[in-house]
């Protein structure tokens, strides 16, 4: 009986495909509509769209975003192909096993940046396990550089041994 309302489903997802005004994508309500076996779990913050397509806003700087997608993807060993400066931002483009990664990362603010995230397997294939993955990897990334941030400006407490800071 659950499968049998999945053609109705199908049918809504496709005609509230890019319906911002509802704040929800066709692939998100077909999912959550279908229930827990169809991967319903979508990370929040992260919207996906048909055709694999991911969105995540960061509350980083271009630049940042940038050097923390590069060393994301050169830590999970794909393998940079181009990257170039767009009118909208920054567009780097990786490969691993027979999968194309495009990645596209666009200034809202000075302070925030939306990152598009496509993984392709062939025309008609993405990967979203990969796409998710290299998000929450990049997220990682930004988070231990910022804890690296955090620790340099913090002072280091004073030691008795090499009388560097006030006695105890």
């Amino acid at each position: 009986m659950r499968y049998a309302r999945a053609p109705g489903l199908l049918i809504i997802a496709l005609l509230l495909q890019g319906c911002a005004a509802l704040g929800v994508t066709g692939g998100a309500v077909a999912l959550a509509a279908m229930g827990e076996g169809a991967g319903a779990v979508v990370k929040a913050g992260t919207e996906y769209r048909l055709g694999g397509v991911a969105y995540r806003t960061f509350t980083v700087p271009l630049d940042r975003l940038h050097e923390a997608t590069r060393a994301t993807l050169t830590r999970m060993d794909l393998e940079l192909q181009s990257e170039r400066s767009t009118a909208k931002g920054q567009e780097i483009v990786a490969t691993a096993r027979q999968r194309t990664i495009n990645v596209r990362l666009e200034p809202l603010t000075r302070s925030t940046t939306r990152m598009r995230l496509a993984v392709r397997r062939d025309l008609l294939r993405s990967d979203r396990a990969t796409a998710s993955e290299i998000i929450a990897q990049t997220e990682r990334t930004l988070d231990e550089a910022s804890a690296l941030a955090h620790e340099a400006a913090t002072p280091a407490p004073a030691c008795c041994e090499c009388r560097c800071g006030p006695p105890r």
